[in-house]
């Protein structure tokens, strides 16, 4: 049977449109069509319709004059705007798959997701675990650390004083200090005031021009200028270092006013500034030379031959090396706190448990002086409880009375 050549062409026509709808858009592309020549739509009847293929009863498709005297067909309800069609303008419908199939991809699904979940709890496990061992592992790194500090400070040279050994060379000095004021001044001839005041005389007690009129106040007042001196001029000076002494008591003293003071931070800032002070000191004093060795006598010559000016106004004795021999106890044991981490200081106020017995004064006996201070220790020699401060000797007080006590 032959075909005419309209009728061949809307076979194919159909064929192609039955390929694009069977098979993927992807595989073909849609011919866009000239927007610019007119087309004009219109109405076949059944006739005309038969002759393109189609039926009476369907009435799915009409016929497109774009001149020429050529129709085309087209689906109703659909035209040709000119947009690419490459992507998702054109949607097919899917292809149906069967209940089974259906079943087999939940069934495929619901086991993967399974999969994830199980891997997913047993990776929450292992990150517990491996929290527990990360806080073990902290906790043993802070006590090897905490030991590691001990054997630094062990290795850095801190010397390990103890209580007794501090307490038992400040009494020798107490001892000889307290010797030597009953020994020169227990029978003073009288005091004898001086045209220009020598420079120490700032150390002797408060109202000691009252006391000196009595001769048994001497001695007490003596050992309070003693103490004063070795105070003030002898302790945390570092006079033991020699030519080094006058930069490191300079750059010590800054460094203690700059020093944080604040509750929370003033032991751990304590504590770091005297194990510091401490290395320093020992480098010091393994690097001294004779010219250090030198000028160490010549600053302890100065000092001698000052206070010998203050007790000369008291006595006429001669005690040169006496006063010497003080002084060179009072470097030895100010090296000996400056080579170890714990903060040693002199309190000549009253403190909190100090053992001191004082008296109220009263008008038949006198005024209270001072005639040593008490000795307080904060820590330990290796630098540990630096919060903690005892006081390993109580001040040591005496009484001075006036004529303007005598009734």
């Amino acid at each position: 049977m032959l075909f005419s050549p309209k009728r061949l062409a809307y076979f194919i026509y159909v064929m192609l449109r039955e390929m694009v709808r069977r098979f993927p858009t992807s595989h073909f592309r849609p011919i866009r069509t000239n927007r610019d020549r007119p087309r004009a739509e219109r109405s076949v009847d059944s006739a005309q319709a038969l002759c393109y293929g189609e039926t009476s009863g369907n009435s799915n498709y009409v016929v497109n004059d774009p001149g020429g005297n050529v129709l085309t067909t087209e689906r109703r309800g659909t035209r040709d705007t000119g947009v690419n069609t490459d992507s998702n303008d054109v949607r097919e419908n899917p292809i149906p798959i069967s209940i089974a199939e259906r079943d087999a991809i939940i069934d495929t699904l619901t086991r993967e997701l399974e999969k994830e979940h199980q891997a997913r709890v047993q990776a929450e496990n292992e990150t517990r675990q491996l929290n527990s061992k990360l806080k073990s592992i902290q906790i043993k790194w802070k006590r090897t650390a905490n030991k590691l500090d001990q054997i630094l400070s062990q290795s850095q040279g801190f010397s390990q004083v103890t209580d007794e050994e501090l307490k038992e060379m400040a009494l020798q000095l107490r001892y000889n200090i307290r010797n030597f004021a009953i020994q020169y001044f227990g029978d003073p001839v009288g005091y004898r005031r001086a045209e220009t005041y020598p420079d120490y005389v700032y150390y002797l007690p408060e109202y000691y021009e009252l006391y000196l009129t009595r001769p048994e106040n001497y001695p007490t007042v003596v050992q309070a200028f003693l103490w004063d001196v070795l105070t003030y001029k002898i302790f945390n000076r570092f006079r033991w270092a020699g030519c080094m002494s006058s930069s490191f008591n300079t750059f010590w003293s800054r460094l203690f006013i700059r020093r944080n003071t604040n509750d929370t931070m003033a032991h751990t800032t304590g504590q770091k500034l005297h194990a510091w002070r401490a290395t320093t000191a020992n480098l010091a004093s393994e690097c001294l030379t004779e010219k250090d060795l030198s000028n160490i006598q010549q600053i302890k010559d100065a000092i001698i031959h000052r206070i010998h000016e203050v007790l000369k106004l008291l006595s006429n004795g001669t005690y040169d090396g006496d006063v010497g021999s003080i002084i060179d106890d009072a470097i030895k044991l100010d090296k000996m706190i400056s080579s170890q981490v714990a903060m040693v200081s002199w309190e000549f106020g009253k403190t909190l448990d100090d053992g001191s017995t004082e008296n109220p004064p009263r008008s038949d006996m006198g005024d209270i002086v001072v005639v040593c201070p008490a000795m307080l220790k904060r820590g330990k020699s290796n630098g540990e409880d630096f919060d903690v401060q005892s006081v390993l000797l109580p001040r040591e007080e005496g009484f001075c009375v006036s004529e303007k006590y005598k009734k």
